[in-house]
């Protein structure tokens, strides 16, 4: 059966499509890192939300942006690896995927392209955040 909160959303779309260019997720799995749901709930959880805003964008022209947290996993002999948080869901289901990084100077950021379909990966973009925005 589908979520009561799916319905209301795609309802909500429906009628206000027109007015809305950006959908923002902000932590995707951050809630569900304290629910006491099992993992395989989980999965299908993120999975059924994923596919509802993968929908969304399609449908409705509407660019939809998700962010996750990450965390560095160390193998048995010591090498890290950066991974997201609550699995590979959000990676497998995304078109598009930008590393954010802290930069060397104050309040710089660097943004890597991990995944595109037509642009390579490893391009970068630097900026700063400032009081008057995005510089």
């Amino acid at each position: 059966p589908e979520n009561p909160n799916h319905w209301f959303y795609k309802e909500w779309i429906k009628k206000h499509h027109e007015e809305v260019d950006l959908i923002v997720l902000d932590s995707a799995v951050a809630l569900y890192r304290v629910d006491d749901m099992k993992s395989y709930k989980l999965s299908k959880e993120l999975r059924k939300q994923v596919q509802l805003l993968s929908n969304i964008a399609r449908k409705h022209d509407i660019a939809v942006v998700i962010t996750n947290q990450i965390y560095n996993a160390f193998d048995d002999e010591g090498n890290n690896e950066v991974k997201a948080v609550g699995g590979d869901i959000l990676e497998y289901t995304s078109k598009v995927i930008i590393k954010l990084e802290r930069g060397d100077e104050i309040n710089q950021r660097i943004a890597t392209l991990k995944r595109h379909r037509s642009l390579p990966e490893g391009r970068q973009v630097t900026f700063h955040i400032t009081s008057n925005g995005i510089v």
